[in-house]
């Protein structure tokens, strides 16, 4: 009554949907996620982090947000909107140091998983994805 189906066997490294399972060795982690100094974030990070560094990194990265936000409503001058992203970075997310300093691993983790915490944050309705674009853009300029 029943067709039999035949059997699958599941590629290496995949679930049962054939999903490619993320290789969480933290060698791949580092290797991959910091070795540039520009990131494009086209791969979420894969590591664990403490509470207390998840809620430090959302606010130090959501605090430079903000400022240029304001600045923007502020109608301020390219030059001005610098110098405000300059005085704000310096304190909550430093990533001017990262072409001066050696050990950028530090700052670019920050940078990276920042960036995919408010990702998260902010992808509960359309208005809050088109402010996050909007402002996280204005990092790049």
């Amino acid at each position: 009554m029943y067709k039999q189906t035949p059997k699958r066997t599941l590629a290496s490294g995949s679930d049962r949907n054939g999903i490619k399972k993320p290789n969480l060795t933290a060698s791949a982690v580092t290797n991959s996620s910091f070795s540039g100094e520009l990131n494009w974030y086209t791969e979420a990070p894969c590591e664990e982090i403490s509470i207390e560094e998840f809620e430090t990194f959302a606010l130090d990265r959501l605090q430079v947000l903000k400022a240029l936000e304001a600045a923007t409503i502020r109608n301020k001058t390219p030059e001005e909107m610098c110098e405000i992203f300059q005085r704000v970075s310096r304190d909550h997310l430093p990533l001017a140091k990262i072409s001066s300093n050696l050990d950028n691993e530090p700052i670019l983790r920050k940078d990276l998983l920042s960036h995919f915490i408010l990702r998260l944050a902010f992808c509960r309705s359309d208005e809050l994805r088109r402010w996050f674009i909007k402002y996280e853009s204005l990092l790049f300029k």
